[in-house]
């Protein structure tokens, strides 16, 4: 990986990293898996970018039930960088469709170096 990243920075090109699971993963997986992504986010030595796929901010973003308390309560996006081992200069990129259905969770606070992208879902007939 550290090659490909070399060889497109020579050429002017950004790799971005993409995160994302797999649809049967939950919300109680992700302990088990930060190891694994932090891993990969490391290959990439001139990390500037990296964009969470829907799966994992959906996940991201789901209200919890903690520790026998009835207040929902969000991974804070703030938590994110260091959750994935990233330097605060990283700019993350998270899905925003899942943001659209979560009509009774509190207002996200977004920090200034997330980018919200919109993904266009097709519908197959």
């Amino acid at each position: 990986m550290v090659t490909i990243d070399r060889y497109c920075l020579d050429r002017f090109v950004t790799l971005v990293p993409v995160l994302d699971v797999e649809s049967h993963v939950t919300y109680d997986d992700l302990t088990d898996m930060w190891l694994i992504l932090q891993e990969v986010l490391a290959s990439f030595p001139t990390l500037r970018h990296v964009h969470i796929g829907p799966k994992l901010c959906s996940l991201l973003g789901q209200c919890r039930v903690e520790d026998g308390e009835n207040v929902p309560h969000h991974v804070p996006l703030q938590e994110l960088w260091q959750i994935l081992g990233l330097p605060p200069e990283v700019t993350l990129m998270l899905c925003s469709n899942s943001l659209h259905t979560q009509e009774a969770a509190p207002p996200l606070d977004i920090p200034p170096n997330i980018l919200l992208v919109e993904y266009g879902f097709q519908v197959q007939n």
